[in-house]
C-alpha cells in the first residue's frame, strides 16, 4: 500500500510545530532536502546578474587584442 502524501497545509503545520517547540534541529532535518534542492538548482542556473560583456565595455574598449 502506498503511503499518503502530506498536503502543503500539513507540511506547513508540521514545520511550524518544530519552530514553536524550539526544535531547530528537527526543523533543519525536515527542511534539509528542500534546502539542498534549492542549492543545486541555483548552481545549475546561469548567473545573469550582469548583462554580459557589453554592460561593462564601450565600443572603444572592443579593439583588437
Amino acid at each position: 500500500m502506498a503511503a499518503r502524501r502530506e498536503t502543503i497545509a500539513e507540511a506547513e503545520a508540521r514545520l511550524l510545530g518544530f519552530l514553536l517547540r524550539g526544535d531547530i534541529d528537527g526543523f533543519e532535518r525536515a527542511t534539509a532536502g528542500a534546502r539542498r534542492a534549492l542549492e543545486l538548482r541555483k548552481l545549475a542556473e546561469p548567473d545573469d546578474e550582469f548583462g554580459g560583456y557589453e554592460e561593462f565595455c564601450d565600443e572603444d574598449d572592443k579593439g583588437d587584442w
